[in-house]
């Protein structure tokens, strides 16, 4: 063997060639030197190290498929946030971390399975008693048309070119005629205008309109007559005639002109008298509001009385 013949041994860590140095090799049970392999500024020795747990539960850590007994400790599980949905790892079958959006919400695929008995309705089936489940669905519809045979049956949500659902809104009050209003008015707006200048008029009969009003808010309202008229000439004597016996479909006005050489007395039914009846002198005329359901009557003290009416609505 040989020997040593320096006094003392000098170690320097930071350089092997900075005096003598003394060398060691690991040997493996079976007799062979484990070696190293270099990894950046570290050598690491080349060894599997397998961990073996002598009571892997009270890590947290169970076998799968084994039996719950209650009060088990678990371990804090950990992940990454990945705002991108993109796949962390390069092949099926490849572990990789729990990931969550950037809300600390975790990432999950669900996938929903209806059984056909309970949700699941074929459309134009009909309705039975008790069904219980959900329809959900749709389709594009241009052209809305009637795809079911019956009431009741199921049918899908319809929208049109836009994606828009077709819905009908009723606008009926639940409120009855006369009854006390027990629920909030529908509000009805209206346009606006300087009236200093002429209206402007849709293009074509038939076509919508909105409400109009001046600065103020105050609806414009049209109340000339646009329906119709009609004239008569009538002859009036001392017992009571209807001046308007064809009376004008849609009337809001009538005129009666008293072209006789007496007066006329007017009134609402064949009870007019030149006594309660209202004055028409000869050579003058007499102009009201009044609808085609009110009928006019006239009397005079002499017969053949040349009377005139126009009818206007």
């Amino acid at each position: 063997m040989a020997t040593m013949s320096l006094d003392r041994l000098n170690f320097d860590p930071t350089s092997i060639s900075a005096g003598p140095t003394i060398g060691s090799y690991i040997i493996s049970d079976g007799g062979e030197i484990i070696t190293h392999t270099t990894d950046g500024s570290r050598e690491r020795l080349d060894v599997n190290a397998d961990i073996e747990l002598s009571d892997p539960e009270s890590l947290g850590i169970y076998i799968e498929d084994e039996a719950g007994a209650g009060g088990e400790n678990g371990q804090f599980i950990l992940g990454r946030r990945q705002d991108a949905n993109t796949s962390p790892v390069s092949a099926d079958g490849d572990y990789h971390g729990l990931l969550f959006n950037e809300n600390g919400f975790l990432k999950t695929t669900s996938e929903v399975t209806i059984e056909p008995s309970d949700a699941e309705y074929a459309q134009d089936s009909s309705l039975a008693a008790a069904s219980v489940g959900l329809l959900i669905g749709g389709y594009r519809e241009d052209t809305l048309s009637v795809d079911t045979s019956a009431d009741g049956d199921f049918n899908w949500l319809k929208q049109n070119d836009l994606g828009e659902l077709y819905v009908t809104a009723s606008m009926n009050s639940q409120v009855a005629d006369d009854a006390v209003a027990t629920e909030n008015p529908l509000p009805v707006g209206s346009v606006a205008f300087d009236l200093s200048a002429a209206l402007d008029a849709v293009s074509a009969g038939g076509d919508k309109a909105e409400a109009r009003s001046d600065l103020n808010r105050r609806i414009l309202v049209n109340d000339s007559n646009h329906i119709g008229m009609s004239n008569a000439a009538v002859s009036v004597g001392i017992t009571a005639v209807q001046l308007d016996a064809t009376a004008l479909v849609g009337r809001n006005e009538i005129l009666i002109q008293n072209s006789g050489a007496v007066s006329i007395f007017v009134g609402s039914s064949n009870a007019v008298t030149t006594a309660n009846g209202v004055e028409i002198s000869k050579n003058s005329f007499l102009s009201f509001d009044v609808s085609e359901s009110i009928e006019v009557w006239a009397i005079s003290t002499v017969a053949a009385q040349d009377v005139r009416i126009m009818q206007l609505g």
